[in-house]
């Protein structure tokens, strides 16, 4: 997959996003029992320490390949 087809990909993914939420905004709200349920404190909590450990790690590979 080349650069172009990466980017029209994401750029598309967000369309759909924002689409979805300019229509349907019941469906990413407070009144969503699923999403409610699913996003629970401890969920978001263990969510944001594997996000910390990932973003560490790419930057510190990020860095060492840099110095090559």
């Amino acid at each position: 997959m080349n650069r172009t087809i990466a980017a029209c990909a994401l750029i598309g993914w967000i369309v759909v996003i924002i689409c979805v939420t300019a229509a349907r905004p019941a469906w990413l709200s407070d009144s969503n029992g699923y999403l409610k349920e699913f996003l629970q404190h401890d969920f978001l909590g263990v969510m944001g320490v594997i996000i910390t450990i990932t973003l560490a790690s790419a930057s510190n590979l990020f860095i060492e390949l840099n110095k090559l």
